[in-house]
């Protein structure tokens, strides 16, 4: 099996796709006729030395960089290896210390986690039950209708609830274009158990 080529510009190593190039540097190629044309890539680590890091104030601090993980969080790259970690699980280390345990999360006081506050007086270490308890505090939340896979909502849940007895599981769920197990799960409190 033949090798692999690697694109030709100093220090980059992904695969080439064209004239030399991987897929980044061909794009830069066609776009400003240069294939490392265009913007300057920020200094990331600089940022987060001279700017979060001193940052003592109590507003969110929001970073300012692309997510750099599939799940959409912002991560840093550090060491020579380029190891990706979490902006705010950093912080929180060296602001908090080392997590308490494996289970432990990086949390915000804020709400604002998910809008990239990197302020360190919002970081704390919390197990994972108390940052979900957090997000229904802060509204947050993706439960309910909220989640993109939901298909009902608040509303329709009471509505349900309130037939418990009158109508058959089966009954509801072609009502109201769900499953029969769905229904049964808001019944018994396995589902949407915060709804009254």
């Amino acid at each position: 099996m033949a090798e692999k080529s690697v694109c030709t510009i100093e220090g980059c190593g992904k695969s080439v796709i064209a004239r030399g190039w991987c897929h980044a540097h061909y794009k830069r190629w066609r776009l400003h006729g240069d294939p490392q044309g265009g913007r300057e890539r920020p200094n990331v680590e600089e940022y987060y030395q001279t700017v979060v890091l001193p940052y003592e104030g109590d507003d969110c601090l929001f970073w300012p960089f692309a997510k750099a993980t599939q799940d959409g969080r912002y991560a840093i790259m550090i060491g020579p290896m380029k190891k990706k970690v979490l902006v705010h699980r950093r912080l929180c280390e060296e602001v908090e210390g080392p997590a308490p345990s494996i289970k432990h999360e990086a949390t915000h006081s804020c709400g604002n986690g998910h809008l990239a506050c990197v302020a360190k007086r919002h970081l704390s270490w919390k197990t994972h039950r108390e940052n979900m308890a957090d997000k229904i505090l802060h509204g947050t939340s993706n439960r309910g209708s909220r989640n993109g896979l939901a298909k009902l909502n608040e509303h329709q849940v009471r509505r349900i609830k309130r037939r418990k007895g009158q109508d058959t599981t089966i009954a509801l769920a072609k009502k109201y274009g769900v499953s029969s197990a769905s229904i049964s799960q808001i019944f018994t409190g396995k589902a949407w158990a915060w709804v009254e």
